[in-house]
């Protein structure tokens, strides 16, 4: 009985171990579900109420989750349709002229897929929901994603729109 109890004790710390172990080095996988979910939250914002500094801090902190030589194709997004955003510079300006222009933006991440992760990069499917406004329209997209991990976060790199099929 006793040997039983060693064994089961011994089992029970090695899963404790194992359970502490994937907390503090969760796999890649999780830590860019978990990135692009809380990068769609940010993005979300409510204009009635904020001032500019807080317009600005929100801008900036969404500029940490891509890479400096960040490239964003827009393709069909009504309003700009085939932009091309290239570097942080330039995706700033396009933030903070979005937040001046819309009262509201909601986002909201239905799927992520992790195709692959290898040698520092990741490639990843999203498809988005996103309301702008009081507009009841949902206008839905789907992104294919390039991270690249530098420490122990992985940055958008690049974002190109997966084309749709028309019908």
């Amino acid at each position: 009985m006793r040997r039983l109890l060693v064994v089961l004790g011994v089992l029970l710390l090695g899963a404790l171990g194992y359970w502490v172990y994937r907390q503090v080095f969760p796999p890649d996988q999780v830590v860019i579900r978990k990135q692009l979910h809380q990068l769609v939250e940010d993005v979300s914002f409510r204009r009635e109420g904020a001032s500019p500094l807080a317009a600005l801090a929100s801008v900036n902190r969404l500029l940490g989750y891509f890479a400096a030589d960040i490239e964003i194709r827009l393709g069909d997004i009504p309003g700009a349709r085939n932009r091309l955003i290239q570097g942080r510079d330039e995706l700033r300006e396009a933030l903070a002229g979005s937040r001046a222009a819309a009262s509201s933006f909601r986002a909201r991440l239905r799927d992520v897929y992790v195709d692959r992760i290898e040698g520092g990069q990741a490639w990843a499917q999203i498809i988005v929901s996103v309301w702008v406004d009081t507009d009841e329209d949902e206008y839905v997209q789907e992104l294919r994603l390039r991270l690249v991990k530098e420490g122990r976060t992985w940055l958008i790199r690049q974002v190109d729109p997966v084309p749709t099929l028309r019908m």
